[in-house]
């Protein structure tokens, strides 16, 4: 986990750190490079050689790391906007279920119920995410609420600040309230058809975000100025690696 933590990280950090787009999408392309040379058998930078042994001990796909690349080149963009809930959801499975799909297989998840729970949970937790960070992500100039949940509740303006101010927006940020709290009930449904030492990080994981949704209710969507919640990443990775390393613990015990 310390090494799917520190490929996240890395590749995140790219996206967030002030920079021309252009250069930002030509460093992730260096980490495609990367990540096809430690599939090649020959990890080139630290963060790739940490990563061979998990990649072969749990026979983690190739293609997740890929897709967490893609979804940070959205990111990347000068301006994010989201036209549907379709592509809302699509950037979901890139940034938060390609990592579920990793983590699944390290958690030791078996293959028929593991990836449902982790692209459903990873939508769940990144809807909760956006609404969380909404104030931070306009200042990058990123809305992720897409436009047809805004049209739906007839928030009008082109500037995401106008967009923010609108007296409709809480409206659209409780709609993807609702469907954050529907994944995370059919995460509920999907859990107990696996043991609980194997699930027993996850529904760490999940219960602090769920944690959060529901404090952001309380706290309504007129305040977004007012914080919520605990650090964006950090935090999250050491509870996680946590439960991660004590499912392990009891498995063997």
């Amino acid at each position: 986990m310390y090494a799917i933590y520190s490929f996240c990280r890395a590749v995140d950090d790219i996206a967030d750190d002030p920079g021309k787009t252009c250069d930002k999408l030509r460093a992730l392309d260096e980490w495609r490079e990367r990540v096809r040379h430690l599939y090649s058998g020959q990890p080139q930078c630290p963060v790739t050689q940490a990563l061979a042994e998990p990649v072969e001990r749990f026979r983690l796909p190739q293609e997740e790391f890929h897709l967490v690349i893609d979804g940070v080149a959205i990111d990347a963009a000068q301006t994010v906007r989201m036209q549907d809930i379709e592509a809302l959801l699509d950037y979901c499975r890139k940034v938060a279920g390609a990592v579920g799909m990793l983590s699944i297989r390290a958690f030791g998840m078996p293959r028929r119920s593991g990836p449902q729970i982790a692209v459903t949970l990873g939508h769940a937790m990144q809807l909760t995410n956006i609404l969380r960070d909404i104030n931070e992500d306009a200042e990058r100039q990123r809305l992720y609420v897409p436009e047809e949940v805004l049209q739906r509740h007839c928030v009008g303006g082109k500037a995401i600040g106008d967009i923010l101010a609108h007296p409709h927006f809480p409206a659209a940020c409780a709609d993807l309230a609702r469907r954050a709290a529907g994944y995370y009930l059919e995460t509920d449904k999907l859990l107990p058809q696996l043991s609980q030492r194997v699930t027993r990080p996850v529904v760490i994981m999940m219960e602090i975000y769920r944690h959060t949704l529901k404090k952001l209710d309380e706290r309504g969507w007129r305040q977004l100025a007012q914080p919520v919640g605990m650090g964006r990443y950090r935090k999250l990775w050491l509870v996680l690696l946590y439960g991660f390393l004590n499912s392990r613990a009891s498995g063997q015990g």
